[in-house]
């Protein structure tokens, strides 16, 4: 077998695992990738949402989607769209809580009655009481895909891509390596290093070297619907969290159910799943006439969360080598595409620091991480009508 080697091999590239090597890479660290380019990645197949933070009800995690929305570097702004979000409340008592709650989060966010939520045809008038306007965008994460990806080579990163992961190699309390095919023939991929940033397929690399990781594997259902049938991202605060995302032509319609799944590669839509997401859209929009409604697509959409039986976290998790027990590994979940560069600067941290250690310190004094390029506060893209409400805190934190 062919005998490779390389500083850290990133094992995917989707959201999580090309904001890491990219972070790696543009610190020197000498890095390959590793990837089956089959699209099916959560990053390509989820709403495309850059999450402010409002939606969720744990401020801790509102606070770091925040954090993550006003530090976003050029190269992910620049591929915001639809900046702006609506979300919606059929009940008088969710929008008076959620005022309540929200306003001592330092997030922006406008109050909204019944009568300034627009009409668009053929949907028509949203049933519900008012909401909110709130900085939560549409996020071209495909295309952000692809210029990581650029960015990545430039800084000297080695991609392999499309190639198939064959399994870790351990060898005692140590990760050395990854076997992977490409073009036919299996190679030995030698590393000091390994973050795995597969998602669903995560946990079963890591259990065939006898490492269990916390996390479950839920599969959600998105409707792709003809047509941009919203202006911008709708979302309902009630049970079902009913969301429209309007993407190149399209509408992206989801909500919060979701059922386990084992097997990572299962995507195929659950019947009963999609038929009550379809009666959710005809509750949230009356008027809506259903030979209107042209969807051209549903699928599954896999997401990994650390969890238990009983409870549920969409925040980012880094498992590194203390937690894992096993030196020259990271493996590493964003929870939500929102927090993939956060994750990135953590995850990459540990490893430069490990892999200096390692090299007995003399690395140590890179500087790291760094924050030099990303755009000011001033900057950060909030809704016109934000920017403009009169009494309103300032939208970006001093």
């Amino acid at each position: 077998m062919e005998r490779e080697t390389t500083g850290t091999a990133v094992l995917g590239f989707g959201i999580a695992g090309a904001w890491t090597a990219y972070e790696l890479a543009r610190h020197g660290e000498p890095v390959t990738v590793i990837d089956r380019s089959d699209g099916v990645a959560s990053s390509l197949t989820n709403q495309k949402w850059k999450h402010s933070g409002l939606l969720y009800s744990r401020r801790d995690l509102a606070a770091k989607m925040w954090s993550a929305y006003t530090g976003m570097l050029p190269i992910e702004r620049g591929h915001l769209q639809r900046v702006g979000a609506r979300f919606l409340s059929t009940g008088e008592q969710t929008l008076q809580e959620r005022d309540s709650e929200w306003s001592e989060w330092g997030i922006p966010y406008k109050p909204i009655g019944a009568a300034s939520v627009p009409a668009h045809s053929p949907l028509g008038r949203p049933a519900c009481s008012g909401g909110f306007l709130t900085p939560d965008s549409v996020m071209d994460f495909p295309a952000l895909l692809a210029d990581l990806r650029r960015e990545c080579a430039e800084y000297g990163a080695r991609l392999l891509m499309p190639a198939t992961i064959r399994g870790l190699v351990r060898d005692g309390d140590r990760v050395t390596g990854v076997i992977y095919s490409a073009g036919g023939e299996e190679k030995l991929l030698c590393s000091r290093h390994c973050i795995v940033a597969m998602g669903a397929w995560t946990g079963q690399l890591l259990q065939e070297i006898g490492i269990a990781l916390p996390v479950r594997n839920w599969k959600s259902h998105v409707l792709t619907v003809r047509g941009e049938l919203v202006s911008h991202i709708t979302a309902w605060l009630d049970d079902t969290r009913l969301t429209l995302v309007p993407y190149k032509q399209t509408t992206l319609i989801a909500d919060t159910r979701r059922v386990l799944v084992e097997d990572g590669s299962d995507r195929s839509p659950d019947h009963d799943a999609v038929a009550a997401l379809k009666a959710d859209l005809f509750t949230c929009f009356p008027a809506l006439p259903p030979k209107d409604l042209e969807i051209i697509g549903v699928h599954g959409c896999i997401k990994t969360e650390v969890c238990t039986a009983s409870s549920r976290n969409q925040d980012m998790a880094v498992f590194d080598e203390a937690f894992l027990g096993v030196r020259g590994l990271t493996a590493i979940f964003p929870g939500k595409g929102s927090l993939g560069y956060a994750l990135a600067q953590d995850a990459a941290a540990r490893v430069i620091w490990a892999n200096a250690w390692q090299e007995g310190g003399n690395a140590i004094a890179r500087s790291f991480p760094v924050r030099a390029g990303h755009f000011s506060a001033q900057e950060y893209p909030v809704p016109v009508g934000l920017q403009q409400e009169q009494g309103m805190a300032s939208p970006v934190p001093q």
